[in-house]
């Protein structure tokens, strides 16, 4: 059963998908590696496998990619605005001089 399950698993891992869905299908609740541990030592134990570390890596590969199309998506379709120094609220909104960053992101993360 345990061989059966990892297989399904190893599959979902090579299919074009979303990050949620795939989450859901392995961790969620009746997910599939819900169903290779049934106690809390067989999870820490799974927790230590390499197609563990597989599916978290593979989650977040697909969560990166996902922001990144998120990000140009917005781009597209909102350009920055044109007015330097305009108000909304009494808060200045960005200068042209620099580009607007998201707080807590450095500029070779945006």
């Amino acid at each position: 059963m345990s061989e059966e399950i990892e297989n399904r698993i190893r599959a979902l891992l090579q299919i074009k998908t979303t990050s949620q869905a795939l989450s859901n299908a392995l961790f969620g609740y009746g997910g599939l590696f819900g169903r290779l541990a049934k106690t809390e030592q067989e999870r820490k134990a799974l927790m230590n496998t390499p197609l563990f570390r597989e599916a978290e890596e593979r989650i977040m590969e697909i969560e990166r990619a996902e922001i990144a199309a998120e990000r140009r998506r917005i781009e597209e379709t909102c350009p920055p605005a044109k007015v330097s120094g305009a108000t909304l609220n009494g808060i200045a909104g960005p200068s042209n001089s620099a580009s607007p960053q998201t707080p807590g992101m450095s500029e070779q993360t945006a």
